[in-house]
């Protein structure tokens, strides 16, 4: 329930009323919400922003289970608000490690400076060499090349070495971390109390 607190204003501004009316129903569909308290959201306010205040407001007085299955749903239904709401869960294990699959997205996203600071993070961490920022710089003239070369062979240098370049990134270019999909690790302010 905290975090819908913390996100409220912003979801009020933000959500669009395609993606309200999917909560809705998504809502609905896990018994969260009555047909009744669907009705009142879309029948007792007309503008956009009083059916979300209106649908937020509901889901909170409704408890700490149904703050939980609007945050899921949210989620499933409009990954980029959930991301831009700045709302976070953990990460699994099993996601730990992405760079094989934001690949093709980080070739095509990321900046030049942007892959110069990576390149220079990575090589003070000392995940690369003097000689492998070299192959990336020196041996590529294109921005995208330069990018392909140094995120596959930070794949090829293992899971540390991955784990790495996505902190790095995250510390780097915030909104290429979030573009590409990767989740935002917990912080003790920011966690879903799941008890």
């Amino acid at each position: 329930m905290e975090d819908l607190k913390r996100i409220r204003s912003g979801f009020v501004g933000k959500v669009g009323l395609p993606a309200l009316k999917g909560l809705l129903d998504d809502l609905w569909q896990h018994k969260v919400l009555s047909t009744d308290d669907k009705d009142t959201v879309l029948e007792d306010h007309t503008s956009r922003t009083d059916r979300a205040r209106c649908l937020i407001d509901m889901v909170m007085a409704k408890g700490e289970r149904a703050s939980l299955a609007m945050i899921d749903c949210m989620l499933e239904r409009d990954r980029e608000l959930y991301l831009t709401l700045g709302l976070i869960l953990p990460p699994s294990p099993t996601d730990r490690v992405d760079l094989k699959r934001i690949r093709k997205g980080f070739v095509k996203r990321v900046g030049l400076p942007a892959l110069k600071c990576l390149l220079d993070d990575l090589w003070q961490r000392k995940m690369l060499s003097t000689e492998d920022k070299d192959t990336v710089l020196e041996d590529q003239t294109i921005r995208t090349d330069r990018a392909r070369c140094l995120i596959d062979m930070v794949i090829a240098k293992g899971e540390r070495a991955s784990q790495a370049m996505i902190e790095c990134m995250l510390e780097r270019d915030r909104e290429l971390y979030l573009t590409l999909g990767l989740i935002l690790p917990p912080s003790p302010t920011d966690r879903v109390d799941l008890t």
